[in-house]
């Protein structure tokens, strides 16, 4: 008698989420095609974090890339971290490192006290242009390996 009980439970459960998934699939195919492709995921919206670029001494853009990394790696390190998801620089644009996080407030904060940055050289990369800098600085020069 028990058991009887215990399936009534489980019956109801599976009819409530039977009926979740039915209600679901009565949605027309175009508003279920709009849902599902309401934006391209590849492209950046306002919500996500932004690209910033700091002019630098030219010839300084990897030393600066390592310090402003250690700056990160300390600052995580001793309790106070900064918000900033990545700094990197381009071998293709000279003078430049590049920092990737939500405000202006946190790049300013990694950058203070650092030698080598320009004061005025901080620039938003605008969300439309963010992608073709990612790919500019993705694209690795290939050497053809010669053989001997």
């Amino acid at each position: 008698m028990k058991e009887e009980e215990g399936t009534d439970h489980l019956d109801s459960d599976c009819d409530s989420f039977i009926s979740g998934v039915k209600l679901e699939q009565d949605l027309d195919d175009e508003d279920l095609v709009e849902q599902m492709v309401g934006r391209d995921v590849t492209l950046p919206s306002n919500k996500d974090s932004k690209l910033w670029r700091l002019k630098v001494k030219p010839g300084m853009e990897r030393q600066l890339v390592m310090r402003l990394t250690n700056k990160l790696i300390h600052n995580l390190n001793s309790g106070t971290p900064l918000m900033v998801l990545q700094v990197f620089e381009c071998e293709n644009s000279s003078g430049s490192v590049y920092v990737e996080a939500y405000k202006l407030s946190h790049v300013e904060q990694l950058t203070r006290g650092m030698g080598g940055i320009y004061s005025r050289g901080l620039k938003m990369i605008p969300i439309s242009e963010m992608t073709d800098v990612m790919k500019a600085c993705s694209t690795i020069k290939e050497n053809p390996v010669q053989p001997m």
